[in-house]
């Protein structure tokens, strides 16, 4: 899946892969780390008033708009990431505890599971008896 089919995907049933998720959150810090770095220095230079140009007053507020707009997408590629491992979307709520969010990266970078669980078909398509069969015979003779 690419970027953009998981954007348009609000989601939260089946199942993620882990270059669907780590692709769709990447490219999402880059384009907040741009979004950033478009804030004029004059208004980070002075936090505590606010900007009197209507576009320093945009650019400071077109990062916090993108955080928005990408939310629901966020969370719901984040649901089928979990559900790839076989585990519940409720596994994400552990990041808004005190150190959640380092559970929760490792549990991310997991592998799927091969085959269907209880969320869904294998995105990748595996199936757990998709092996290379075993040519006893070769084995047979490599002992000879």
């Amino acid at each position: 899946m690419g970027y953009f089919s998981v954007l348009r995907n609000f989601s939260f049933k089946g199942r993620a892969t882990r270059r669907e998720f780590w692709l769709f959150n990447i490219i999402n810090c880059f384009i907040f780390t741009w979004l950033c770095i478009l804030i004029p220095p004059k208004v980070l230079a002075s936090p505590n008033s606010l900007p009197t140009d209507p576009l320093d007053t945009l650019s400071v507020f077109f990062p916090i708009l993108f955080l928005f707009a990408i939310s629901i997408q966020s969370f719901a590629v984040t649901v089928r990431r979990l559900h790839d491992i076989n585990f519940s979307g409720w596994w994400s709520l552990v990041v808004f505890s005190g150190i959640g969010l380092f559970p929760l990266a490792f549990l991310l970078c997991l592998p799927g599971k091969i085959g269907q669980n209880k969320f869904g078909q294998d995105p990748r398509g595996r199936h757990p008896l998709d092996l290379e069969p075993i040519d006893l015979e070769k084995i047979q003779t490599n002992q000879d």
